[in-house]
């Protein structure tokens, strides 16, 4: 299995789980439940289960990628671009992997609020 549906509050997302580490842990964690936080451009939620030690990299993601971060065992997706630095790359979140990428619009994600319900399972 490697498609997921993740319901974030009112909002529904199917993505796909890329086969990294941090997705097969995702994967073997499933399904799970977790409560939604906001921050910046962002929804965050904490991870289940063991987190594999992470590449040292730090992730740019894209928005639509979702990212677990070893450190501090959350899950998160930006739903807008991430700012810019002065020379022209995009800036960083910190240590974290992309396990996943949504499949659609993930726009509707500016509606979720702090403390909506997680759900991540999967689909065949």
């Amino acid at each position: 299995m490697r498609r997921i549906k993740i319901t974030i509050g009112p909002v529904e997302l199917h993505a796909k789980l890329l086969d990294t580490p941090a997705g097969n842990a995702i994967r073997d964690s499933l399904p799970f439940l977790s409560k939604a936080q906001v921050a910046d451009n962002a929804v965050v939620f904490s991870a289940p289960g063991p987190v594999p030690q992470h590449s040292g990299q730090p992730s740019i993601g894209r928005p639509g990628d979702f990212v677990l971060c070893g450190r501090s065992k959350t899950c998160g997706i930006d739903f807008e671009t991430l700012p810019f630095t002065r020379n022209g790359r995009r800036a960083a979140r910190g240590t974290s992997d992309v396990w996943a990428r949504a499949i659609g619009d993930i726009a509707a994600l500016k509606h979720v609020i702090d403390g909506d319900r997680v759900t991540v399972r999967g689909v065949d």
